[in-house]
């Protein structure tokens, strides 16, 4: 047996009924989903995988809304059958619409993922009047992927890190339309001028 066999990470992510994409990248380099909300309406999804410590893939979704959901897993077993990161982007509606009713209604993500003690855990994350969010998650420690998400508009900055993903750890995402979110434990104010 072959034991100086490069180690990679790998990410698994289902969208809707579609997958598992695997992104793989050596234990040296790193893999990256931006999750966020965009100008357009929808939110976004990029997969950035490195190598040489440069971003070398980006695989994008620009057509995600209210009722998609994402579900993520860390190292994981490799069930790809055959379908690799790079089929994501045919999952992209570029013919779909969607704009946020009119009132207080935002775009926001019901949170789903394992607590250290395995209890499950629910959160819904939004951001403020006017902002926006990034959720990010990624395997910058090495050997485990950290997952945190930064909302705000121009008078406030939220922050909070979530739970951090170990090898079969997994997280989802159901995209809401929503007037709240749970309290974020990190709230800055911005300086007015």
């Amino acid at each position: 047996m072959n034991t100086n066999l490069p180690k990679f990470h790998s990410l698994d992510i289902e969208y809707n009924d579609h997958g598992c994409f695997t992104a793989a990248a050596p234990e040296t380099e790193f893999l990256s989903v931006d999750l966020y909300t965009s100008t357009e309406g929808f939110i976004y999804l990029g997969v950035k995988v490195c190598q040489d410590r440069a971003v070398r893939w980006q695989y994008w979704i620009k057509t995600i809304k209210p009722g998609d959901r994402l579900k993520f897993k860390y190292d994981g077993k490799n069930d790809d059958h055959g379908k690799s990161i790079d089929k994501i982007e045919e999952l992209n509606r570029p013919d779909e619409i969607y704009t946020l009713p009119d009132g207080s209604l935002r775009l926001g993500l019901d949170v789903h993922f394992m607590k250290s003690d395995d209890r499950p855990e629910t959160v819904r994350l939004s951001h403020p009047k006017d902002g926006g969010f990034t959720v990010m998650l990624a395997n910058i420690p090495r050997d485990h992927a950290r997952v945190w998400a930064i909302a705000g508009n121009e008078t406030e900055v939220w922050s909070w890190q979530l739970e951090d993903l170990y090898p079969n750890d997994w997280i989802e995402f159901t995209v809401v339309e929503t007037d709240w979110c749970d309290p974020f434990p990190n709230v800055r104010r911005l300086e007015q001028s």
